[in-house]
């Protein structure tokens, strides 16, 4: 993946050498994509089919729709719960307007006068005055909506309804459903023929579309083709067919094989295959350009936008944008875009869009240092060197492991701060190791004083919170369960004053002896203060595999730090010992808001692994806590 700095200084080049300027007054065409990784809208030009820059929106935009006029984009926040509007002559955002919880792809009324957003955790679509800016109506559509349109009469939206396996028929002018059209499965995309008389529409599993007619409700064809015949499929691919778009002369009608890498084309009105286009990774949305004949395709996996010229059945071009992109549009800029001195060209071209992946609905993605063990060991790698490491793979927060301190002297905390400082990473754990319960008292009482030296120099370098490990009894589980308890009990009390004066939380991993099951933990962290006390939960650290989401639903909500731990992947990107989408759920109806932190312990290469659970993390998390990361409990740089 490249670089925030090797992107930027390629993209600022190509505009540089590539770059005309468009007659005052007359529009240019621009592409805008939605990264939902990242916090941003890529901007491009068309024309030159160079990266122009990108406008920051909010944390995880989705959907993406312009104002009839060109005048302005609006797009859906998926973490902030909002509607921005985008105007299109400065690329500066003109307002924020609340909405419902997790918005999806949004239409505009032909007026240009509402925005409609489905509210993907709720029945119904949240209406925007655009001239209010804020949200003035709600319309019941059914559950879990995903994807709005606005039909070509320009009297209704379309509002796709996944959890009720329709699409909702919105009369613009009452603001009230009129009618539904079931589609027999999960709707995904959809796309309307000019007439209004047909739906094409992908569902969820279905590699292919359905057609359904629209004045009869109901679905008159089902195409379908064979799976996709490839060894390993990317992350971000959710279903074999999502994005869908009808060549505006509506003689073709593509699809994307998302898990094939591919676009493929078929004849309108037969809905014969006519050819596959291989393209990036995971491809998501498609729209046509104002010319009609060109594709633009985001690829969500490789982070970019393929080209296709749909007459000779080719891409032309793949232009890198951000992270995971999705919805993307091209628009008609009135003005403010006319080449590299306009003022809109100018403010977009001040920001390359992000390389720091976001997670939807807060908290904030972190990976452990002992994810790099091998490396570590061998001396390939150090903490100073480790920040620039986790940069490049787009991963915001960094868990130090005292395993790797080379010293507990200023001077070396100094370098790690500054390192950590310099590459924009957050410090979000300090792992301390040790053994607190064992029967040696002398040991435990040494190991006392080592933790809290560790504790202080923690809170110098910024961490918010710290992993103690318990250790063992060495006297097998029973001891573990009673006197090893006990002792933790006792150790993390004598750890309280600390604790608090440095305002840095103890968590406690599952990871044996006394913290081998979820009930010894919450007997520790009951026995002690659960305001300064919690659990370190490892989703994989589990003897009982079966039992392994009980224990889990019982410790999240004492969570304050995370192990998403992992060994291997299966072809579609999923680990392959634990079921992450129901791991998640658990935590994340705590509404747990820190760091979900990677730890891969698995055979091959580290930086694959780390990769694979990033995507991973950011394709399932669905947070609710929408808080900013981190919160301090009390100045870092002082011991």
């Amino acid at each position: 993946m490249p670089t925030a700095r090797t992107a930027a200084a390629f993209a600022a080049a190509l505009v540089a050498c590539s770059a005309t300027v468009a007659p005052a007054g007359k529009p240019r065409a621009i592409l805008y994509v939605t990264n939902s990784g990242g916090d941003d809208v890529t901007v491009v030009d068309a024309a030159t089919r160079a990266v122009i820059g990108s406008i920051q929106t909010g944390s995880t935009p989705h959907g993406l729709e312009a104002a009839p006029d060109g005048s302005r984009i609006y797009c859906s926040g998926e973490t902030d719960d909002d509607i921005v509007a985008v105007d299109t002559a400065t690329s500066t955002v003109l307002w924020k307007a609340a909405v419902g919880e997790r918005p999806n792809h949004i239409a505009v009324s032909a007026d240009g006068r509402y925005v409609f957003a489905p509210i993907r955790s709720r029945d119904y679509a949240d209406v925007v005055d655009t001239a209010a800016a804020r949200k003035v109506a709600s319309v019941p559509v059914g559950k879990s909506p995903h994807n709005a349109y606005r039909a070509p009469n320009g009297k209704w939206i379309y509002v796709t309804s996944m959890g009720e396996d329709k699409v909702t028929i919105v009369d613009v002018a009452t603001r009230s459903a009129i009618g539904a059209i079931p589609l027999g499965g999960e709707p995904r995309p959809a796309a309307i023929t000019r007439d209004n008389r047909r739906m094409y529409a992908a569902l969820t599993g279905l590699h292919g579309f359905v057609v359904a007619d629209i004045e009869a409700r109901k679905v008159i064809e089902k195409v379908e083709l064979p799976p996709a015949d490839v060894r390993d499929v990317s992350t971000y691919g959710y279903t074999p067919t999502h994005g869908l778009a009808l060549r505006p002369d509506e003689r073709q009608f593509w699809i994307t094989n998302v898990f094939g890498n591919a676009v493929e084309v078929f004849s309108v009105p037969e809905h014969k295959l006519l050819g596959s286009v291989p393209v990036g990774l995971a491809p998501n949305w498609m729209t046509f350009g104002p010319e009609g004949k060109l594709l633009y395709v985001s690829n969500a996996g490789s982070n970019d936008v393929s080209i296709i010229d749909t007459d000779a059945s080719r891409e032309v071009a793949r232009v890198p944008v951000g992270l995971a992109p999705k919805r993307l549009l091209v628009v008609n800029v009135p003005r403010g875009m006319e080449g590299p001195e306009a003022e809109g060209w100018k403010r977009a071209a001040a920001r390359p869009s992000s390389t720091d992946y976001n997670l939807k609905g807060g908290g904030i993605l972190s990976s452990e240092t002992y994810s790099f063990n091998e490396r570590f060991r061998r001396g390939e790698l150090t903490l100073e060197a480790a920040p620039a490491l986790f940069r490049k793979l787009g991963i915001p927060g960094i868990a130090l492991n005292a395993l790797y301190m080379r010293s507990w002297d200023e001077p070396y905390l100094d370098r790690l701060r500054k390192a950590i400082r310099d590459e924009g990473r957050v410090l979000t754990a300090f792992i301390i190791e040790g053994n607190l319960v064992s029967d040696d008292e002398a040991a435990n009482r040494r190991q006392l004083e080592e933790d809290r030296k560790m504790m202080r120099a923690a809170r110098y370098l910024g961490a918010p919170v710290v992993r103690v490990n318990l250790g063992r009894t060495g006297r097998g589980d029973e001891a573990d369960r009673n006197a090893g308890v006990e002792r933790a009990i006792a150790a993390f009390r004598e750890l309280l004053p600390l604790a608090r004066e440095l305002g840095l939380r103890m968590t406690i991993e599952n990871h044996g002896g006394p913290s081998k099951t979820a009930d010894g933990i919450v007997r520790i962290i009951q026995g002690t203060d659960p305001a300064w006390v919690g659990s370190c939960l490892d989703f994989g650290n589990w003897e009982d595999r079966q039992g392994m989401y009980g224990e889990i639903e019982k410790l999240a909500p004492f969570a304050y730090h995370t192990h998403l731990k992992c060994h291997d992947f299966d072809r579609y990107g999923d680990e392959a010992a634990i079921d992450y989408r129901k791991a998640f759920g658990s935590l994340a109806r705590t509404g747990y808001g820190r760091a979900l932190s990677i730890e891969f312990e698995g055979k091959g290469d580290a930086v694959e692994g780390v990769t694979k659970m990033r995507d991973l993390a950011v394709k399932l998390w669905i947070g609710t806590a929408k808080t900013p990361y981190p919160v301090l409990l009390a100045r870092p740089g002082t011991r």
